[in-house]
This record gives C-alpha cells, sequence and structure tokens, in this order.
C-alpha cells in the first residue's frame, strides 16, 4: 500500500515538472543584451539578411505564436560593427562605400550565394563643401579641400576615391541668375552660363553629399520696346495684356521726317 502510495506521488511530481518544463518557455520572456533584439530566426533573416546575424545566446528569449505552432526567438545580432552595413562587393562600389573599418569582415551570402562584407557609408562633408574625385574637383575649379584637410568621403563607381572640396563663393557673370535645376525651368532658364573649361558654373550648395546645386542660367533678355528709324514704327515686345505703342514724336517741319520718338508698353 505504501509502495503505490509512494509510486502515485512520484508519478505525480513527474507529470507536474513535466507540465512546468512546458509552459516556462511560453512564459519566460527574458530581455537581450545590449545590441541584440528578440526576434525568431525568419525575423533574423528579414531583418538582418539571410546569414547576416549571430546568436546572442543559445537560450530562448521568448516565443511567437504562428499558424504553425509557436517558434521559439533567441537574441540576435548584425555580423557587421554598428553603422556599417552588410553588401557585395558590386552594390558597395556602386553606392561609394569603402571596407568597415578597413578590414575585409565577412557577413554572409546573398540570395544568390555571393560573398558579403561590412561596408561603411560615405562620410557627409560639411556644409560648403562637397564630395568629388579629384577629377571633378579640377573640372569644376575647386583647389582647396574642406578645412584644409584631404578627408576621404567615399569612392566613385570606377573605385577612385572622393574628398571633401570647398565650394567657392563665385558670384554669376553679369546676364546670368544662380538657380537650382527645378527653379531654373520653372522660370524658362535653359542655357548654362560656362566656366572658361566650358563647364557649368556652380554658385550655390544645396545637399553636397546627393549631388545637388546651384548653377548660374542665362537670364533672358528684358522684353524692349522702341521706335526703329528705318522701319518707321515701334517695335519690340511687350508683357502680356499691353502693346508697344508710339508715346513721343517729334518731325522736322520742313521734311517731316522723324527726329525723335519714344515708344512704350501701353
Amino acid at each position: 500500500m505504501q509502495n503505490r502510495k509512494w509510486f502515485g506521488a512520484s508519478l505525480l511530481f513527474l507529470i507536474l515538472t513535466a507540465l512546468s518544463l512546458m509552459i516556462l518557455p511560453g512564459f519566460a520572456q527574458r530581455e537581450c543584451p545590449e545590441g541584440c533584439q528578440c526576434l525568431t530566426v525568419a525575423g533574423a533573416t528579414q531583418m538582418f539578411g539571410e546569414g547576416n546575424f549571430d546568436r546572442c545566446q543559445s537560450t530562448p528569449c521568448g516565443e511567437e505564436k504562428t499558424p504553425n505552432g509557436v517558434v521559439p526567438k533567441y537574441c540576435f545580432k548584425s555580423k557587421c560593427p554598428q553603422g556599417c552595413s552588410c553588401l557585395t562587393e558590386e552594390k558597395a562600389k556602386e553606392a561609394g562605400y569603402s571596407l568597415c573599418s578597413g578590414q575585409r569582415i565577412p557577413c554572409g551570402y546573398d540570395q544568390n550565394k555571393r560573398p558579403l562584407y561590412c561596408f561603411s557609408p560615405p562620410g557627409r562633408c560639411p556644409v560648403g563643401c562637397a564630395c568629388l574625385t579629384e577629377e571633378e574637383a579640377k573640372n569644376l575649379g575647386y583647389s582647396k579641400f574642406c578645412a584644409d584637410v584631404k578627408k576621404e568621403c567615399g569612392k566613385d563607381p570606377r573605385g577612385y576615391p572622393k574628398f571633401c572640396y570647398q565650394i567657392p563663393t563665385i558670384e554669376c557673370p553679369t546676364g546670368c541668375v544662380c538657380a537650382s535645376k527645378e527653379e531654373a525651368a520653372a522660370k524658362g532658364l535653359k542655357d548654362n552660363c560656362l566656366n572658361a573649361n566650358g563647364d557649368p558654373i556652380v554658385c550655390g550648395t544645396i545637399d553636397s553629399a546627393a549631388g545637388l546645386f546651384k548653377y548660374c542660367f542665362k537670364a533672358p533678355e528684358p522684353l524692349r520696346c522702341w521706335y526703329d528709324y528705318g522701319l518707321g514704327k515701334c517695335v519690340g515686345g511687350c508683357e502680356p495684356g499691353k502693346k508697344c505703342q508710339l508715346n513721343t514724336v517729334i518731325r522736322d517741319p520742313k521734311t517731316m521726317k522723324v527726329t525723335f520718338a519714344e515708344c512704350h508698353c501701353k
């Protein structure tokens, strides 16, 4: 009789223990270490990319209910250092990114099984400076580095380094106005004023990192209304709603030839 009671108590203890182990993961939500996030493997793949993450600890940090059942969540972190992105060398080159900390840190493979590495984005130049290759700076007539420091800010698609150049303060030549491409289009300005090298003159900066600048555009000739002595009449253009008309005329009393005439827009 005592053996039966002991067996029954032991069996009950084992059942309760098993139930507690089954229930515990659903309630034991744990915080992840700094720099890690509690995600399912699918969530980590979506956030960091396939193979671009590491598990911070072996124990689960929670769970997620799905149509197929409950899926455990773990603490994951990106393989790349903070501020760096996991890219193929081709994509990094196109975007002007450089190796993170100057080191070739592998961080996985893309969907085509091409190797991925950690790359850092190009540095932003201070306001009033532009990120250019030496060739681009020469064509624009820029010769001074920003703050007199040769600071690399990225690479062009060919892999040539780009540096922060000081944008000189330039006034547009007479007959030209400084405007962005959008402003010029809105005002009907189409032709650029060119420098000695035949390049458009840059007269302002909108966003040097994005390559957005203001340029000198040729201003349209003002509308003129004048008296053409050869034709003997008023010629030229006026603002909409007005006509170029004779305002003052003086003639020679003998020959009746016009000696002076003035036309106005009326």
